[in-house]
């Protein structure tokens, strides 16, 4: 009976070695993959399914599926197009009409934000918010700020009651708490690791540009004048002009990798065009009729 339960325990001890070898040689591959410039560098989107494949595909499927993404119906679809064309409107670079008009109508239809637009249609967030002027680039990243510093007001709101019921202080001191209690919450989180940030609030997936300050200034103590108008004029444009000379760059570093893509994938084109026919049909129906 000792002999037999000898070798149980031996057995056992051999099938617990063998299995900390395993997870060894698991732990150690994953870290020499982690730590691989490879790991970091392969490509974000590579569905087969793109995002031109799949408008062509809802354009030759059933009639109430591209209602259901887009919310109309494909002869709408269809008529938008040619409307679309005949005012001068095209094709960009690596995005045609037709997945742009159905990019616009899935946003507008879902609400969903770039990120998942991107994923559904395989594109960069860059694609999809596709800012045109300088103008148009900076309010992007003003909104994209803005809603980060909102999210961020929401924690500290749930934190402090008092910025939520109006209190009996003088206007004066109230002016200072918000000021305060952020940095309070900064505080708390460097020195708390049990406290922890709402999981809402992400660092900005696109950061657009952040100049370096050495001071943030100070609370306004006279009326807002001219000259202060002037001057933040002049400080707008200079962060756009850099901000869109940043864009030009990362667009073109972006555009010979996609060029290099497209060549790479050109074998499969026909691939990506589920149900060709119908999609051609469908636009040379409508312009018929029109």
């Amino acid at each position: 009976m000792a002999a037999n339960i000898q070798d149980l325990l031996l057995l056992q001890m051999q099938e617990l070695q063998d299995t900390a070898s395993i997870v060894v040689h698991l732990v150690t591959c994953v870290a020499v993959l982690y730590s691989s410039n490879a790991y970091w560098s392969q490509p974000y989107h590579t569905s087969k399914l793109t995002g031109i494949a799949w408008v062509h595909e809802l354009m030759g499927g059933h009639s109430e599926r591209i209602h259901n993404e887009f919310g109309v119906h494909l002869h709408v679809f269809v008529s938008l197009l040619i409307e679309l064309r005949s005012m001068g409107y095209g094709d960009s670079k690596h995005v045609t009409l037709e997945e742009q008009l159905a990019i616009f109508l899935y946003i507008c239809r879902t609400g969903l934000g770039c990120r998942h637009v991107g994923e559904r249609f395989q594109r960069s967030n860059d694609t999809i918010t596709n800012p045109q002027t300088r103008e148009e680039l900076f309010n992007l990243r003003h909104a994209q700020a803005r809603n980060i510093i909102e999210r961020i007001f929401g924690v500290i709101k749930k934190r402090w009651r008092i910025l939520v019921v109006p209190p009996s202080y003088d206007l004066k001191l109230q002016a200072r708490v918000p000021a305060a209690l952020a940095a309070l919450h900064n505080f708390i989180l460097d020195r708390d690791p049990e406290e922890h940030v709402d999981p809402t609030v992400v660092d900005d997936p696109t950061p657009g540009y952040r100049p370096y300050m050495d001071s943030i200034g100070t609370i306004a103590t006279e009326r807002y004048n001219a000259q202060e108008s002037d001057d933040s004029i002049v400080l707008r444009d200079q962060i756009a002009d850099e901000m869109w000379a940043q864009y030009q760059e990362y667009l073109e570093r972006r555009g010979a990798d996609m060029d290099e893509m497209e060549l790479d994938n050109s074998d499969d084109d026909e691939e990506d065009r589920p149900d060709e026919e119908g999609y051609q049909s469908a636009m040379q129906d409508e312009a018929d009729d029109l």
